[in-house]
């Protein structure tokens, strides 16, 4: 995820990463990224599933992008739902 993190930024592209389950002081701290427990509103030009949490698979995913594209690298979320997967 930091990979992906750094490589958006390299193309000026805005992220917001969002991880219920991470400490966000420990990963600034760590990364220098700062990361929400709270769902972001979207939408969004994009959504990128980069961790294949259960809190996930519940989420509307689609409704954060309903014109972007959904990424899902962990191949966790149904196809039909998703532009594409590792």
């Amino acid at each position: 995820m930091i990979d992906i993190y750094c490589e958006l930024i390299n193309f000026d592209v805005e992220v917001k990463i969002y991880d219920p389950w991470v400490n966000p002081k420990e990963v600034k701290q760590e990364y220098g990224i700062d990361v929400l427990n709270d769902l972001p509103i979207g939408p969004f030009a994009a959504v990128i599933l980069a961790v294949a949490h259960k809190d996930f698979l519940t989420l509307d995913v689609r409704s954060f992008s309903p014109n972007g594209i959904v990424y899902d690298i962990k191949g966790v979320l149904p196809k039909k739902i998703i532009d594409s997967r590792l």
